[in-house]
């Protein structure tokens, strides 16, 4: 009895307490004088004895209970110890009941292992949760920027931007603010929650808006305390009623090396509570508004530079068609002249005059045919180069070509000779490109060789 490790109790059907043995005793720090003649309830906790009192009287109703239970017994010193009990009851001679024998033992270090099991489970599944809350949030994100690419337009942007931060981090009130070009004020370009389109000075009067866009760092204003070390506001914002709130957040907007603006958020109407993870989405998503408001700039500088080098090139072709046909017109009436001298029509030419004529009129024709090609070159350049087939001679155009040329080769004390195959004859082509190419090829022979 008084060598078991675990507590021993024997009482009467009241609860009086006949005997006690040494593990008790050193459990609880009562001496068995005084526990001897204690009713059991006293030494029970107070939220466990109402439970134990129905427990007794079940018993004496004859119910089988579990042989297990678990109780809170008080000690000395004011500690309450767990322990697990088994009771049986006292019978006399008769069968009659008498009392209970009660066998427990503490548990403590059990509960505490549980306890601590209980604890890390649930903080695993608070981790779980949160892990799975965060992949919800990111996935949110995720569509938000991707709806931001959607278009290439500015406001588009600033619409999915509006959208996704309501529907995301559900803020009760944000704007965006984009400073202008000479940097003098701020322009708030969207807003959900609250009604603020204007153009408001760009200066440390603007308080936490200018600190965050001057020094590139969100402001963050989560608990009173922040509110010391932020800059306070103007008499220019003072005044406006949107920028009275304790809790908020400025995001400078940064594209590339420029911060072009600054977003804000607050839960002022519902008095939610910012938290840092809130912080952290909205710069990263301010970040990203940035990045597309940046993109889209560059867009619409490009389709403005497009549609300027589209205008000059039209102007160009327009240009060259009516230079063309200036020079055209002079020299349809110098070609028609050598072909009337040609056809001798005014009378008989010599040898040398005949041979003069024709070449007047080959390098008009040459000529003539050279004014196409600037007009063929705005047309290449165009999308609307077209050939134009017809049959001809190749050996003339050949001879053609060598008359154009002759007298720069005498010049360089070059000599030009034709052979040409008798079986080359008519062929389908565009002739004036093809003389065209002939006269490039044999003009740069002549250039060219020493």
């Amino acid at each position: 009895f008084d060598n078991a490790n675990d507590s021993i109790l024997t009482f009467t059907l009241d609860g009086v307490v006949t005997s006690v043995n040494r593990a008790y005793e050193r459990l609880t720090g009562w001496t068995r004088d005084e526990l001897i003649s204690l009713n059991w309830g006293v030494l029970i906790a107070p939220v466990d004895r109402e439970r134990m009192a129905d427990r007794t009287r079940r018993a004496l109703a004859g119910e089988k209970l579990p042989s297990l239970f678990e109780v809170r017994t008080l000690c000395m010193d004011g500690r309450v110890v767990p322990l697990e009990g088994r009771t049986r009851m006292q019978r006399d001679r008769d069968g009659r009941p008498t009392g209970f024998h009660g066998i427990y033992r503490d548990i403590t270090e059990r509960k505490r292992a549980e306890e601590a099991l209980r604890e890390s489970e649930e903080r695993y599944r608070a981790m779980f949760a949160e892990a799975k809350e965060r992949g919800h949030v990111l996935d949110r994100l995720y569509r938000v920027m991707a709806s931001m690419q959607v278009s290439w337009t500015s406001q588009d942007r600033l619409r999915a931007f509006v959208e996704g931060v309501h529907e995301v981090l559900g803020f009760d009130r944000f704007y965006v603010a984009l400073a202008s070009p000479d940097l003098e004020v701020f322009e708030v370009v969207a807003a959900a929650g609250v009604e603020m389109f204007e153009r408001l000075p760009l200066s440390p009067a603007a308080g936490p808006l200018y600190h965050a866009f001057v020094t590139r760092r969100p402001v963050a204003v989560l608990a009173d305390e922040d509110l010391k070390h932020v800059p306070p506001v103007g008499a220019d914002y003072r005044d406006r009623k949107y920028f009275r709130t304790r809790r908020f957040i400025v995001a400078p907007l940064i594209a590339g090396d420029r911060v072009i603006g600054v977003a804000s958020a607050d839960n002022k109407t519902t008095r939610r509570p910012i938290t840092p993870a809130n912080v952290e989405l909205f710069t990263l998503v301010s970040q990203q508004l940035a990045t597309a408001l940046e993109e889209a700039r560059l867009y619409a500088e490009v389709e403005q530079k497009s549609a300027e080098l589209e205008s000059a090139s039209r102007h160009k072709s327009e240009f060259l068609a009516n230079m063309s046909h200036e020079l055209r017109t002079p020299l349809n009436a110098v070609i028609g002249f050598s072909e009337v001298l040609g056809e001798r029509m005014f009378g008989e030419l010599n040898d040398k005059q005949a041979e003069y004529v024709q070449d007047i009129n080959a390098s008009g024709t040459h000529l003539l045919s050279l004014i196409n090609d600037i007009l063929d070159l705005s047309k290449i350049e165009a999308g609307h180069m077209e050939l134009e087939l017809t049959h001809f001679h190749l050996p003339q155009a050949i001879e053609n070509a060598l008359v154009l040329v002759r007298e720069r080769a005498l010049r360089r004390g070059l000599t030009l000779e034709q052979s040409i195959d008798p079986g080359l004859g008519e062929l389908q082509g565009d002739e004036r490109k093809i003389k065209q190419v002939l006269l490039n090829l044999l003009s740069n022979a002549i250039k060219f060789t020493p």
